[in-house]
């Protein structure tokens, strides 16, 4: 007799700029770039609204964002 066991995967999401759980409905993935290099980080509506309004610094953003794409240096141009 063999005996099955269920598997329950249960994902949940992050504010990357407190670091507290997110509603999955109010998550949000922000794609950006600075200076020829991509980002992402996950937030919340309110927090963007906050980033949008100057009062988040881009260097916070920049801090808990995720490198994710191409980096391109003047010299890999050449």
């Amino acid at each position: 007799m063999s005996s099955a066991m269920a598997t329950k995967i249960a994902i949940e999401y992050f504010d990357d700029l407190d670091g507290h759980s997110i509603d999955p409905q109010n998550a949000i993935s922000i794609e950006w770039s600075w200076q020829e290099t991509d980002y992402e980080f996950d937030t919340t509506t309110a927090h963007l609204d906050m980033i949008k309004n100057g009062r988040v610094p881009r260097a916070t953003v920049l801090s808990k964002s995720r490198r994710t794409g191409r980096h391109t240096s003047n010299d890999a141009r050449r």
